[in-house]
C-alpha cells in the first residue's frame, strides 16, 4: 500500500497509511477509532472482535506457506526431539497457533517444553547466547539464525490456509467508505501486479522503508503467496470461503489455547464486495 502510494496509484485522497510498529498497537488504534482499518493476522481479527471491535475482512494480504517457521539446534533432527526442549516464540496468538500446531506434531501437550517468551527482535541474541533450543520465528529474523547453524524443523507450509496477513475494515464504516475501500483494493492489486513483474525494482523501493537491503527485501517475501483478484475471490466468497474454514479451525485452537473466552460466530467476518472486478 505504501508502494502503491509512492508510485502515485493510490489517487483517492480520502485514504491516509498510518504507521504503526506492532499489531498491538494497530489495534489500539482501532479501538479509539484513530483509523478505520488494518493489517492484521486472521487470528488477530477474531482476538478483536472477541473485544469489541467489529471488524470485516476485505482482502487477503497474503497467506503463509514457509514464511513462519520452527528454527533448532542441529542437535534436534526431528520432531521427536522437541520433549524437554526450550522453546522461543512471541507472546502473540500467532506465535502460540505455530506452538499448537509444533506440539501437535511432535504429539506432546505443552507442559512437556518449556516456553521462553521472546519478541521477534531478542531472538537472535537469545539464540547466540544459547538461551533457547528452538524458536518460532520469520523473515527477517529467521535467514539470520539459519546462518547462525540453525536447521529447519517445521513451518507453516504444512498447515496449508492457517496464517494469512488480511484487511480489516470496521464494520461500522464500511457503507460510509464504501469507494475509497475500493479504490484502495484496486491500488493494491495493480501494485501486486507490478511487483511480480518487476519483482527486484519493487523490492528496492520497498527495501527503505523496511531498513534492508533490495535482496533482503526480496527475501521477506519467501514463503508468502500473495493471492489475486481472482483467488481473493474464492477466500472472500460467502459460497465457497476458504477464509471461513480457515476461521473455524482458528477459533477452536483460540478456545483451547485460552486466547479467545467464546467462539466467533463468524457474521459478517469477511465481504469480497470490494473487490476490483478486474484491473
Amino acid at each position: 500500500m505504501f508502494l502503491a502510494k509512492k508510485q502515485g496509484w493510490l489517487v483517492d485522497t480520502h485514504i491516509d497509511l498510518v504507521d504503526t510498529q506492532s499489531a498491538t498497537e494497530s489495534l489500539a488504534a482501532l479501538s479509539k477509532g484513530q483509523v478505520d482499518g488494518a493489517a492484521l493476522t486472521l487470528d488477530e481479527v477474531l482476538l478483536a472482535r472477541s473485544k469489541g471491535i467489529a471488524l470485516t475482512i476485505v482482502l487477503v494480504f497474503d497467506i503463509s506457506v514457509g514464511a513462519d517457521m520452527v528454527l533448532a539446534r542441529p542437535e534436534v533432527t526431528n520432531l521427536s526431539e522437541v520433549k524437554g526442549k526450550r522453546i522461543g516464540l512471541e507472546t502473540s496468538a500467532l506465535g502460540s497457533l505455530m506452538l499448537y500446531k509444533l506440539l501437535e506434531a511432535s504429539n506432546l501437550q505443552q507442559d512437556q517444553v518449556t516456553i521462553v517468551n521472546l519478541n521477534i527482535n531478542e531472538q537472535l541474541t537469545a539464540w547466540q547466547n544459547n538461551q533457547i533450543d528452538i524458536v518460532i520465528s520469520y523473515e527477517p529474523v529467521a535467514s539470520k539464525i539459519l546462518s547462525e547453524g540453525a536447521s529447519l524443523l517445521f513451518n507453516s507450509r504444512q498447515i496449508p490456509d492457517t496464517i494469512f496477513d488480511v484487511l480489516a475494515i470496521r464494520s461500522d464504516v464500511l457503507d460510509q467508505h464504501s469507494p475509497s475501500i475500493s479504490s484502495l483494493l484496486s491500488a493494491h492489486f495493480k501494485t501486486l501486479d507490478y511487483f511480480r513483474h518487476n519483482s527486484l525494482d519493487a523490492a528496492f523501493r520497498i527495501a527503505r522503508r523496511m531498513n534492508l537491503t533490495g535482496p533482503e527485501a526480496l527475501k521477506t517475501f519467501r514463503g508468502l503467496e500473495l493471492p489475486s483478484i481472482h483467488a481473493n475471490r474464492l477466500y472472500l466468497s460467502k459460497q465457497q470461503s476458504r477464509l471461513k474454514e480457515a476461521a473455524k479451525t482458528l477459533n477452536t485452537i483460540m478456545l483451547e489455547q485460552g486466547i479467545l473466552t467464546e467462539a466467533d460466530s463468524l457474521d459478517y467476518l469477511f465481504t469480497d464486495s470490494y473487490l476490483p472486478r478486474d484491473l
